[in-house]
């Protein structure tokens, strides 16, 4: 009997034994091929993508990458339309050819977050300033540097200004020959082949697209716009974007390295000249917002100065993935925060948030005065009032928040200090007048004004400063309702916001309204107007909704008698 069950206990476990072993292996994934277009022929210009092609980024990305050179011959945008390449490296300015057999490209990551385009030219011919290249003659490489130039004489010189445009080598011989003025140069490769050649830099006038405004983003990463209406080539690209940020990493820990890899790609090129390249691009690549195409850049020039510009030219689809992949995320695409940051320095905003902080003010003076505070006294609980909340919330966010905005703007102490001194004086002259039937009027509107507006910005500083979503309806409570309830500890009562007011509460509908507001305005990302809309609605919302509830005298007793008598 035993050895029956023995038996049966073996054969058993000969059968898991021939399941386990006899199945097929897993099939390891196929790579997902991605066609690369360089701008020009293989340089230490786009060594990054050769090291993370040698190190097995891409592979690790799940990806077979195929990187084609560039060169005299070469479209770029061109080898998109007709299939040769997915994604293509371009200076921005090539966006003239975007719409080239009807096939519309955009800019889905920015690798170069500056320009190393320079317009040099010899002091020896007169030239010191900008205004003094008109009418000179100007050697260009025919990628669309001649527009650059031409923009930035318009910009320097006013509509009208030109030169002679002549097409120049890649040596810049055409101004060490005196053949053309000035030529456009990039710093890591034509003008450093005129200085090698022994010009002195003294000798030249440099200028930048930068100084007359002029942004000219060189490589960048285009596609078909098209085909970003399918997730599986979007998620390509934003795996593709994580191996380079790798590659340009190593080619910056590394740097010796990647100009061997350089030079393995294209032996023609000579090893110092490639690492010098190197040095001068490698400062071209932000590491901390790798691939962002900013919609405003550190010198505050819009997209407006862009040569080219066109609405549609980018989208951060590719970019927010990206950055999923990499565990930076935030709920918010950084093109909604942005414009919420620039809806803050707008002047309609600061006026009416100088409303808000007036009606605060006016109302914590006027309480101060009832209670005997002699006009210093006024105007402490005044500045305790209005800046209380944003004090106590600036010092939990910390981020960028300090100094206090107070201390370089000292246009709200000063609104109060006016506001003290002039209620002062009215009620010197009219001590009744803050029970008049006038003045609750004006304090009910200019107040509801204010608490919409202000409880507004304390969400809207909260997102912006990068904190999780949830704590932006905590901060526009804390705004709206920290400066009263500190102003009522000073004096000696206990807050009115804790006897059955609804104020911190309605605050943090506020907060969730901007939060839901700015998730519907992510799907705008290349129009601030979205981000205006759920500003200006959000306040107004809450505006009407202080003012009927303070007109009505809506608080938790009178709801609590109206539930009971309902009952």
């Amino acid at each position: 009997m035993l050895r029956q069950i023995f038996r049966h206990v073996l054969a058993c476990c000969a059968v898991l034994i021939l399941c386990l072993g006899g199945s097929p292996a897993r099939a390891e994934p196929a790579l997902r091929t991605l066609k690369v277009q360089l701008s020009w022929v293989d340089q230490a210009q786009f060594a990054g993508y050769y090291v993370a092609e040698r190190m097995g980024y891409f592979d690790g990305q799940g990806l077979a990458v195929s990187i084609r050179p560039g060169g005299p011959g070469i479209a770029p945008l061109e080898a998109l339309r007709t299939g040769a390449a997915d994604v293509t490296v371009s200076p921005l300015v090539a966006s003239r050819l975007r719409s080239a057999g009807g096939a519309p490209v955009v800019n889905v990551a920015q690798i170069f977050s500056g320009t190393a385009l320079r317009l040099v030219c010899r002091r020896s011919d007169g030239i010191d300033k900008l205004q003094d290249v008109a009418g000179k003659t100007v050697g260009i490489a025919n990628w669309g540097d001649e527009d650059i130039v031409r923009q930035m004489l318009v910009h320097a010189a006013g509509p009208g200004a030109t030169a002679t445009f002549i097409r120049r080598g890649g040596d810049g011989a055409e101004l060490l020959s005196h053949r053309a003025n000035c030529i456009s140069a990039l710093t890591y490769n034509e003008y450093r082949k005129v200085l090698e050649a022994g010009t002195n830099a003294h000798e030249l006038s440099v200028f930048r697209p930068a100084d007359v405004g002029v942004r000219a983003p060189e490589d960048g990463l285009y596609v078909l716009r098209s085909r970003l209406n399918d997730p599986e080539f979007v998620d390509r690209l934003a795996r593709f974007l994580v191996a380079l940020k790798h590659g340009w990493d190593d080619a910056r820990e590394h740097p010796a390295s990647a100009v061997a890899l350089t030079v393995q790609k294209n032996p023609s090129l000579d090893e110092r000249d490639q690492a010098r390249m190197l040095e001068v691009v490698l400062p071209l690549i932000d590491r901390k917002n790798f691939g962002y195409f900013p919609v405003e850049d550190d010198d505050g020039l819009n997209l407006n100065k862009i040569v080219g510009y066109k609405m549609d030219m980018w989208t951060h689809l590719v970019w927010n993935k990206f950055r999923k992949m990499e565990g930076l995320s935030s709920l918010f695409n950084i093109s909604t925060v942005h414009y919420a940051e620039r809806a803050q320095g707008e002047l309609l905003f600061k006026l009416l948030l100088m409303v808000g902080f007036a009606a605060f003010g006016a109302a914590a003076i006027i309480d101060a005065m009832n209670a005997g505070y002699d006009f210093w006294g006024c105007l402490m609980i005044a500045l305790i009032s209005v800046m209380g909340g944003g004090i106590m919330r600036d010092l939990i966010l910390a981020r960028g928040r300090l100094p206090f905005a107070f201390l370089q703007d000292p246009s709200v102490p000063a609104l109060l200090t006016a506001l003290a001194f002039m209620l002062a004086v009215f009620k010197s002259r009219f001590p009744d007048f803050d029970m008049t039937t006038f003045w609750m009027v004006v304090r009910r509107y200019t107040e509801a004004i204010g608490f919409g507006i202000i409880s507004v910005y304390g969400a809207v500083v909260c997102i912006i400063a990068g904190t999780p979503w949830f704590w932006a309806p905590a901060s526009a409570a804390m705004t709206v309702a920290g400066g009263g309830i500190m102003r009522d500890i000073v004096m000696n009562r206990e807050p009115r916001n804790f006897s059955g007011n609804i104020f911190e509460e309605l605050a943090v509908v506020s907060g969730l309204l901007i939060v839901l507001g700015f998730d519907l305005a992510d799907n705008f990302e290349q129009s601030s107007l979205a981000v205006q809309l759920v500003i200006g609605c959000s306040a107004i919302s809450i505006a009407i909704i202080r003012f009927l509830m303070a007109k009505h005298g809506v608080d938790y007793p009178r709801i609590f008698k109206f539930l009971k008598i309902r009952a």
